[in-house]
């Protein structure tokens, strides 16, 4: 995945984390900051796993070029993805401030933009086969 793809994807994360925070707020503020949590944690999740799986299997692309190949680069990713990000994620889902539904909705709603953008990548990846002459 290019950083170009995962900066569109991002960006269509972010709006779409915008919209549905405002559509939840019909359920009230406490769903909506649930809605939002889950959207923003899961969008920092995607961010940290793609940078992550790209720095640890070193790809090759000259367009990553945000991507530092230290190996302490490396091993710093994923402590700040696992331990510091899922620690966020468990307090944010004990607070009693943050809906545990909406934090769900949330997550649910990056996973669903991040298989539709990374569906479109790859789509486009894919040569179409040329027209037989018909």
């Amino acid at each position: 995945m290019t950083s170009k793809s995962l900066k569109q994807i991002v960006s269509a994360a972010v709006g779409l984390s915008a919209v549905s925070s405002l559509i939840s707020l019909y359920w009230g503020t406490y769903t909506a900051l649930g809605v939002l949590a889950g959207c923003v944690w899961n969008t920092i999740n995607l961010i940290l796993l793609v940078q992550g799986l790209n720095t640890w299997f070193d790809m090759n692309d000259r367009r990553m070029d945000y991507v530092p190949r230290g190996r302490f680069y490396k091993i710093g990713l994923f402590l700040a993805k696992f331990p510091v990000l899922y620690g966020c994620a468990i307090l944010l889902l004990m607070s009693p401030d943050i809906s545990k539904v909406g934090f769900g909705i949330g997550f649910t709603i990056i996973i669903v933009a991040a298989m539709i953008g990374s569906g479109v990548y790859f789509q486009s990846l894919v040569e179409e086969p040329a027209p037989h002459g018909r």
